[in-house]
């Protein structure tokens, strides 16, 4: 997997996300949001976005993002990643792997 391509893939899959609102978000919890996209080397890619809600306790929402080849040989398939959190208030932190 060519790392580098993947997750400037994976950024601009899930970076709109980073605008929406908490109880936009919300409703993609506990569902899978799936993209194919083609990288410029012409490997393939499945991108995937999952919203994911702490607890009564800490309703922090967690959205991650996760890429890898679709047509990798191996059983383990090396994967790139991004995520973010959001806190009850809609503050956006703890972003990672933006760096597009």
């Amino acid at each position: 997997m060519n790392l580098p391509e993947a997750q400037t893939l994976l950024a601009k899959f899930v970076s709109p996300y980073r605008s929406w609102r908490r109880g936009e978000l919300i409703a993609l919890a506990g569902r899978e949001t799936i993209e194919i996209a083609t990288g410029d080397s012409g490997v393939e890619y499945r991108l995937e976005l999952h919203v994911t809600i702490g607890s009564r306790r800490d309703p922090t929402l967690t959205v991650s993002g996760i890429a890898c080849e679709t047509h990798s040989e191996r059983f383990l398939k090396p994967q790139a990643t991004v995520g973010f959190s959001v806190f009850e208030d809609g503050t956006v932190a703890f972003e990672s792997g933006f760096a597009i």
